[in-house]
């Protein structure tokens, strides 16, 4: 039976799983219970996603590579990293952990982290090439949790905040390309990519070329993310706003109302009270 429980549980999740890295440098000291994200807090993004993303929420950034292509989209705005700094990366669990809520059947076949070697600007290799061992920096599954690497899970089993710290070698320096590379089911591939200069300090160097310019992004009301959107995710003008899993519209920002101004209200004026000593005088004079 419990063979069968866990085909069951397989099948039902092969459709429906998907997860994607939302940060790849944030503060180690923050909390990762359920609800506690906070954007200001992370000072590094993958590819795809800003500071305008909700953690968690359902944007189509999550991929499975298709027609040769390793990645959702081929830039983003390069990172910084310092040769043997640690970092820590984040991404929702969408109910893809094995716990006392859900059931011990959940797959997770391995989570790894991959640093291909390559020039500024430079295109992405095919995922066969990236994906050796000899690039293989981080085997989450081996050194730890994986995936299901997530604190508060059962809090919020779509949004609850999983966690890896990526240890960067002490003799890289130079520039490469990342590839967070998730298999759920056997075979079945999810990844997400970002861009990084390793270097002897954390401080974004001046002379990288940002990529995801706002030049590079969509103008007012043109379309910035969606299941099958592989264009710009970031908008020139007004914000990114989620409409559905298959589109996201950048629209102008909402003026917030202001509230109707109070007319102060003035306050009664009091008669003087006449002090004891009045008061005395003129109980005498009535007496």
């Amino acid at each position: 039976m419990k063979h069968i429980a866990f085909v069951l549980y397989a099948l039902l999740h092969i459709a429906a799983s998907h997860s994607w890295l939302h940060c790849v440098n944030y503060d180690k000291n923050a909390s990762l219970m359920s609800g506690t994200i906070d954007n200001s807090k992370c000072m590094a993004y993958p590819r795809d996603i800003t500071s305008e993303f909700v953690f968690g929420v359902d944007r189509g950034i999550d991929y499975q590579p298709a027609n040769g292509k390793p990645c959702r989209t081929s830039s983003g705005l390069m990172v910084n990293y310092r040769k043997g700094g640690t970092y820590r990366l984040l991404w929702p669990a969408k109910n893809h952990q094995s716990d006392v809520c859900t059931n011990p059947y959940i797959p997770d076949n391995q989570l790894k982290v991959f640093f291909y070697p390559t020039t500024a600007g430079a295109q992405d290799p095919s995922l066969s090439e990236w994906a050796q061992e000899k690039y293989l920096v981080q085997d989450f599954k081996k050194n730890g949790k994986g995936f299901q690497n997530c604190p508060d899970f059962c809090s919020n089993t779509d949004k609850a905040p999983c966690f890896g710290d990526l240890k960067v070698p002490e003799n890289f320096g130079g520039f490469y390309k990342v590839l967070w590379y998730w298999e759920f089911n056997k075979g079945q591939i999810y990844t997400h990519c970002y861009d990084v200069e390793v270097s002897e300090s954390d401080v974004q160097p001046s002379s990288v070329p940002k990529t995801n310019s706002p030049a590079s992004c969509s103008g007012m009301y043109g379309q910035c993310g969606g299941r099958s959107w592989r264009g710009a995710t970031c908008c020139r003008e007004g914000t990114c706003t989620f409409s559905n899993i298959d589109y996201s519209q950048c629209l102008p920002n909402k003026t917030p109302t202001a509230s109707p101004a109070l007319s102060p209200t003035a306050s009664p004026a009091l008669s003087p009270t006449a002090s004891p000593t009045q008061q005395w005088k003129i109980c005498r004079c009535i007496c």
